[in-house]
C-alpha cells in the first residue's frame, strides 16, 4: 500500500520536475534527480534575487560561521540557515556528483585531505548549490537580454535609405562628421 503511494508520488514529481524548466537544467547535471531539483527550484524562487551566486550558499546556511577579531580568522560550524530538507538533499546529491564527476571528486579529495570528511561533504555541496545556481542565472540573464533586444527592435524607426554620394542629405551628413571631429568653440 505505502509502496504504490510511493510510487505514484515519484512519477507526480518526476513529471513536475520535467514541466519546469529550471528543474530540466539542474536534473542535466549527475547527481540531481527530480526531488532535488525541484527542491532546489522552488526554495530558491525567483532566480533574480540573488546577484551573486554565493548569496545563495548564505541563503541556505552553506556557509560556515566567522568569528574574527584582530587580524585573527575563526570559521565555525555552518550557520544552518535556509531550508534543512534542501541542505540534506545538496549533501546527499554531492556525495553522488563526487562519484561520478571527476571535478568534484578531485575537490572533495583536496578537501579530505584538510578537513574532515563531513565537512568536505558540506563543502562540496556548498559547490553544488554554487554551481548550478550560475547556469539558472545565467539562463534567466539571457531571456531578459532577449527581451529587452526584441523591444528595443520594436521600438526603434526603419533604418535609414541608402544615400545618394551627391545629395543634400550626404552633404549634411558629411557636414555633421566634420563638426564632431573638429569643434569649433
Amino acid at each position: 500500500m505505502l509502496e504504490t503511494q510511493a510510487k505514484q508520488l515519484d512519477k507526480v514529481l518526476a513529471l513536475a520536475a520535467e514541466h519546469s524548466s529550471d528543474a530540466r537544467l539542474l536534473m542535466a547535471q549527475p547527481g540531481i534527480g527530480p526531488v532535488t531539483a525541484l527542491a532546489f527550484v522552488l526554495t530558491i524562487g525567483d532566480v533574480k534575487r540573488f546577484p551573486h551566486s554565493r548569496q545563495v550558499s548564505r541563503y541556505l546556511g552553506l556557509i560556515p560561521r566567522e568569528r574574527s577579531s584582530g587580524g585573527k580568522q575563526k570559521m565555525g560550524s555552518i550557520t544552518k540557515q535556509g531550508n534543512r530538507l534542501l541542505r540534506f538533499l545538496l549533501v546527499e546529491a554531492a556525495t553522488t556528483a563526487v562519484r561520478y564527476d571527476p571535478n568534484f571528486r578531485k575537490a572533495y579529495l583536496h578537501r579530505c585531505h584538510i578537513k574532515h570528511r563531513a565537512v568536505a561533504r558540506v563543502s562540496a555541496a556548498r559547490n553544488l548549490a554554487l554551481l548550478r545556481h550560475i547556469p539558472l542565472y545565467l539562463v534567466h540573464l539571457d531571456l531578459i537580454k532577449r527581451k529587452a533586444a526584441s523591444k528595443l527592435e520594436d521600438s526603434l524607426p526603419p533604418p535609414p535609405t541608402t544615400i545618394a554620394p551627391n545629395s543634400s542629405a550626404s552633404n549634411d551628413v558629411h557636414a555633421i562628421a566634420l563638426a564632431i571631429r573638429y569643434p569649433t568653440g
